[in-house]
């Protein structure tokens, strides 16, 4: 996940953002805003703003990821607390995983992927619907006309 900040005036995304004083309030802000106050000679804080890394929009995990992940871990004759310690997660996490109780993030994923030799992370679909354009139709306000 990448972290960037964002100016407290206009919110855009900045690499690097000014610390103004604007009435009683000290905020970071872009440097196209920065003339709304008085600039203080301080470093912005760290980013506090997480922004999820677009790359990961691309991709989700399949749909039975739990009984592919199950019926390869047995397959490789593998105890799940085993498992679970080869890929540094709990066992109950990884027992939660295999029942479907819980979908892996693309980080795990990857890791059980890596270790179990399977593929359980596929390229995500964009669905666009075409919607059905209605004709106008009137309306009581179309046809009464007030004076």
């Amino acid at each position: 996940m990448l972290f960037i900040p964002e100016c407290c005036i206009c919110g855009k995304e900045q690499k690097e953002l000014v610390r103004i004083a604007l009435e009683d309030a000290i905020v970071d802000v872009c440097n196209s805003c920065s003339t709304f106050g008085q600039k203080v000679n301080v470093k912005p804080k760290e980013p506090i703003y997480a922004i999820k890394d677009k790359k990961d929009d691309d991709f989700e995990i399949i749909e039975n990821f739990g009984e592919v992940i199950k019926k390869a871990r047995e397959k490789n004759g593998i105890e799940r607390k085993d498992f679970a310690a080869k890929i540094k997660e709990s066992e109950k996490l990884i027992r939660k995983i295999e029942s479907g109780d819980i979908k892996p993030d693309l980080n795990l994923a990857k890791k059980i992927e890596k270790e179990l030799k399977i593929k359980i992370i596929e390229k995500a679909e964009k669905d666009f619907q075409k919607r059905e354009i209605k004709k106008a139709e009137l309306t009581i306000g179309d046809v009464v006309q007030i004076d």
